[in-house]
């Protein structure tokens, strides 16, 4: 709520402890950021239940933003070492072939045949 509003946490908890009483101005950003109507506030009783699940929704929210943010990211890192690694040789491939050629063969015991 504090950064939702641009206060402090402690200014914050003086509101929730009736220690300090908002601004006009501050109870509209309490209100947008609590997505209610700001006479919400003082002239009924905010539902617990479905002021959790506000804040439930908000925060996974959030977390979504965050995590797309960051599968972003990564991808464009990914893509970028992609670009500017080099290209493998198909020769090594070759070489690879020509030693396999040059094994000799296993017998079931796992020893090489004599020929």
């Amino acid at each position: 709520m504090a950064e939702k509003t641009e206060n402090s946490t402690n200014y914050i908890g003086n509101l929730e402890n009736s220690i300090k009483f908002p601004s006009s101005e501050m109870v509209q950003k309490l209100a947008f950021a609590l997505e209610i109507d700001p006479t919400d506030l003082f002239l009924k009783e905010i539902d617990p239940v479905s002021t959790m699940k506000k804040y439930q929704k908000l925060a996974l929210e959030d977390i979504q933003k965050l995590l797309n943010q960051i599968i972003i990211e990564k991808i464009e890192q990914l893509e970028e070492v992609k670009n500017t690694s080099p290209k493998t040789s198909r020769s090594s491939g070759k070489k690879n072939a020509s030693i396999s050629k040059t094994r000799k063969p296993f017998n079931k015991t796992g020893k090489n045949r004599k020929k």
